[in-house]
């Protein structure tokens, strides 16, 4: 079975956090105290100091990182943010991947490899995206 590599991120705190005056995550972060990188799911609410079994709302985005396609064609998916009590893999599960995977690739075999067309002197085409070549990202705007 294959998924896009899951990551997430959040950009709230809880009054804990706040209180405590510690760090958002235990992990590396950017200026802004908000992890970025790929989690074990076993890991994920430890890491992101949110637990896992707890309420929250989030906002899944899935992207095809490929930087020979247009910057507006990259992102296939941007979901509302919602009420879930569900961990990131079973968020994945709930979004038609199948139907927007081959709508999206009818982009990509439309769309220019520079770097293989420079180097053969003829314009070639991007192959079809598989789901693991996709990036998730799950940013928890909350957690109760």
């Amino acid at each position: 079975m294959e998924t896009p590599s899951i990551s997430r991120t959040a950009y709230g705190v809880s009054s804990e956090t706040f209180l405590s005056k510690r760090p958002l995550t235990t992990t590396d972060s950017n200026t802004f105290g908000v992890s970025t990188d790929a989690l074990n799911p076993q890991q994920q609410g430890k890491k992101q100091g949110i637990p896992m079994s707890k309420s929250r709302i989030v906002k899944v985005f899935i992207a095809d990182p490929d930087e020979n396609l247009p910057l507006e064609k990259r992102v296939i998916y941007s979901g509302e943010e919602r009420l879930t009590d569900l961990d990131d893999q079973e968020l994945y599960f709930e979004i038609p991947i199948k139907e927007l995977l081959d709508k999206h690739n009818a982009a990509r075999k439309a769309t220019a490899d520079k770097k293989a067309s420079e180097k053969f002197g003829r314009e070639i085409m991007l192959e079809a995206a598989r789901i693991r070549d996709l990036k998730m990202v799950v940013v928890t705007v909350a957690a109760f």
